[in-house]
């Protein structure tokens, strides 16, 4: 493994927390489930880790609900889990107790994820489809730009749903390898695992970042076929709450639960790659899922059970603000590092993976945008005992934060209700709390202002793009000497362009001979080199990044260059 980078680093950016960071940089698998919800894993279900005695009745959502333990049966008079491999993995670290996705539906809180920055300033409510021409914007800077940017190699494999625009791919997001989910459900899911764990195998000499982004549980319920019925044949017929809020049963076979059931298989499939390659102590696992449960599904709604799982106690499903709604399972596993059979109750949400993983990796925190995520490496180190950074949840809906919550006391714009006893989230507790009321509602409304001062929005497909040209991953460079990389546009500009060079990370000591070149409406088709220069003067690696910036509306490109040895 590398040594962890001293960077000089340019302007914009602040220094992070990598002098604190370990001495060897980890790969990091970050496996980020889609729909899985608090209670569809035997590790979580309900009563827990969350209260001791008799389990409350779930809020009678207007869909099949299913009741407690939905992952767990009694078999032969002892307890059987759909989940055993994520039931040892937690056993192996962190299970949070706490933890929020950045928001209850799929690519706001993707977005969320890789940029550390909460959906609503995007103005992202909902998902980015097909007909849709906006996307991740390409100013932003994600994970994989951020550990490039350090020396990593990174992949996706699976969903991306932020933009379907060339300008929009994951490749031109930072991430060195893509692979998409071919959207054939029953097979899909071990394909995915068989090309990551080709690529996690493979020897290097950088470390790894990889982002498995799988379907699964999402509807529709199609599990390969060596798992369909295998709940059944575990577990036998479940019973579930009908979906009318009465109180009347039905028993169901559950294609869900298979899903969940391979599922879980999968991630044992991608752990044992970690082992069989030698890389398991090397490697920081997460698991977690994109948002709660699609309870309120359509056919769910009609009445028809399996469609989804439960976060029960708490109520909600995607599309809401309730505790449900993104309040997911999330486990961490760094071997050696983080104490094993952990559990917290403290706060952490997805926003927080990208100031983390920066800490980690030695790399930098913008300075030029805000950011939403803390840096809870010293907090999961220092566990059992450490508190949280986070001070609050932020409850995102797209276009505003709706409810901000501090340790069981949720405050929405028109209620206090405190989730540590009220899971339906119904009684307000304002009139008896009015100090904490009005602190928590300053705090919300502050946040929402902060929130609008600092609104980029999506980024519209454009045809035209900046081309630049070298071999391989990086701009490679010998230390003391020069390189070059060829740049142009994609199309015809309607009037002359300047794209501009500004360095955004890294070493000083990486330099190029002009700050800028000018396209005309007649060259811009024809390539022009510029020239990078290694000063030397270290021995150990430099990395830099620069940014082609176009003065008209022209999506951004990153530049990546490595100083090699000669």
């Amino acid at each position: 493994m590398n040594k962890l980078l001293t960077l000089c680093l340019a302007s914009l950016w602040l220094s992070s927390s990598a002098v604190d960071a370990a001495e060897t940089r980890p790969n990091i698998l970050l496996i980020y489930v889609d729909d899985l919800a608090y209670n569809d894993i035997g590790g979580y279900s309900y009563p827990g880790d969350i209260a001791d005695g008799e389990a409350p009745m779930p809020f009678p959502e207007v869909s099949a609900y299913a009741g407690p333990n939905q992952a767990l049966g009694i078999v032969d008079g002892k307890w059987v889990s759909i989940t055993p491999c994520l039931d040892r993995f937690a056993k192996q670290g962190i299970k949070l107790t706490c933890y929020h996705s950045p928001s209850s539906v799929c690519s706001p809180s993707r977005l969320g994820l890789l940029t550390g920055r909460t959906p609503a300033r995007f103005m992202l409510g909902g998902i980015i489809s097909k007909h849709n021409s906006a996307g991740l914007p390409s100013r932003e800077i994600t994970i994989p730009e951020m550990l490039k940017s350090v020396g990593y190699e990174t992949a996706v494999f699976g969903k991306w749903h932020l933009g379907h625009g060339d300008q929009h791919a994951p490749t031109n997001h930072g991430f060195d390898h893509y692979q998409p989910a071919t959207g054939d459900r029953a097979t899909e899911l071990l394909r995915l695992v068989q090309d990551a764990s080709e690529f996690m195998s493979r020897d290097r000499d950088d470390p790894f970042f990889v982002y498995f982004a799988c379907h699964q549980p999402h509807y529709p319920n199609v599990a390969h076929p060596d798992f369909v019925g295998s709940v059944d044949k575990l577990l036998g017929k479940r019973t579930y709450l009908k979906g009318d809020g009465t109180t009347d049963t039905i028993e169901i076979s559950s294609a869900y639960h298979d899903v969940v059931h391979e599922l879980d298989f999968r991630v044992e499939q991608l752990l044992r790659t970690l082992d069989q390659a030698g890389i398991t102590d090397d490697t920081l696992v997460i698991f977690t899922s994109d948002n709660g449960p699609w309870s309120n599904h359509p056919k769910a709604r009609d009445g028809i059970p399996g469609i989804s799982g439960t976060g029960y106690p708490f109520r909600g499903s995607k599309f809401q603000d309730f505790e449900g709604s993104t309040r997911v399972p999330a486990i961490i596993r760094y071997p050696g590092v983080l104490a094993a059979g952990t559990v917290s109750n403290e706060p952490v949400t997805g926003l927080d993976w990208w100031k983390t993983f920066a800490g980690l990796a030695g790399a930098s925190v913008p300075s030029d945008r805000s950011m939403d995520g803390y840096d809870v490496w010293p907090f999961l180190t220092g566990l059992p005992g450490a508190t949280s950074p986070r001070p609050f949840v932020l409850h995102d809906r797209g276009k505003s934060i709706t409810a901000i919550s501090n340790r069981g006391d949720k405050q929405f714009t028109d209620r206090l209700v405190d989730v540590r006893t009220d899971f339906s989230e119904q009684r307000d507790v304002s009139d008896t709390r009015p100090e904490l009321t009005a602190e928590l509602k300053q705090q919300l409304d502050s946040i929402n202002v902060t929130i609008n001062e600092d609104r980029p929005g999506l980024e519209n497909a454009s045809d035209q793009r900046i081309l630049v040209g070298h071999p391989g991953r990086y701009v490679e460079v010998p230390k003391g000497e020069t390189s070059s990389f060829s740049i142009r546009l994609a199309t015809a500009p309607k009037r002359p362009v300047v794209i501009n060079f500004p360095q955004r990370s890294g070493s000083v000591g990486l330099t190029l001979n002009r700050q800028s070149v000018t396209f005309s409406t007649t060259n811009w088709h024809t390539p022009q080199d510029v020239t990078v220069t290694s000063a030397g003067q270290t021995t150990a690696t430099q990395y830099a990044t620069f940014e082609a910036v176009g003065t008209d509306q022209i999506p951004i490109h990153e530049i990546y260059i490595r100083e090699t040895a000669n």
